[in-house]
């Protein structure tokens, strides 16, 4: 399902598949300007300062939409623990969770303290697994989608009626 507990054996609905593939674009283009904005900073491009100064808020607020997007994924993983059955959800929320509080803690000190450096921040980490799992998922979907269709279009090939020889005799029976 799309949100909660995931059936993985439940072929999705074209709704379910729509929804996943909303929840990916929206993931990916917010999660695209943080991707860019530490890629160029490890390339060693100085972004211009007026951009250097806004980066932690650009890069806290575009996590935090992505956060949003993917918010099925930190739920499920939290009821899974709470459950004691941690599952791949579990391990996803444990992971960006982890990215993307302790980069708002370093966020919020930094603003707390102006004198005190902020340090590395990691809500790319967190923005960069949430948005390729979802693509996981719209992936999975889509191919559950395929393969469900697949199954109705054979099933619809299957014999409606048998032909009985019996003595020597055809009887159709359904």
């Amino acid at each position: 399902s799309s949100g909660g507990e995931h059936d993985h054996q439940a072929s999705p609905t074209a709704h379910e598949r729509l929804l996943m593939r909303r929840r990916f674009w929206l993931s990916f283009l917010f999660g695209l300007p943080i991707i860019v904005m530490v890629a160029l900073d490890a390339l060693g491009v100085r972004l211009p300062e007026a951009v250097e100064t806004v980066a932690p808020l650009v890069q806290f607020v575009l996590a935090t939409v992505v956060v949003g997007v993917a918010f099925f994924l930190w739920k499920s993983g939290a009821r899974s623990l709470l459950r004691l059955r941690p599952n791949m959800d579990s391990l996803i929320f444990i992971g960006t969770a982890a990215a993307y509080f302790y980069s708002l803690g370093l966020l919020v000190a930094s603003w707390l303290n102006p004198d005190r450096p902020l340090g590395e921040l990691y809500f790319e980490s967190a923005v960069v697994i949430l948005v390729f799992i979802i693509l996981g998922k719209l992936l999975e979907a889509i191919t559950k989608g395929k393969t469900s269709e697949a199954m109705k279009k054979l099933m619809g090939l299957q014999a409606k009626e048998a032909t009985l020889v019996k003595d020597g005799t055809e009887v159709r029976i359904p």
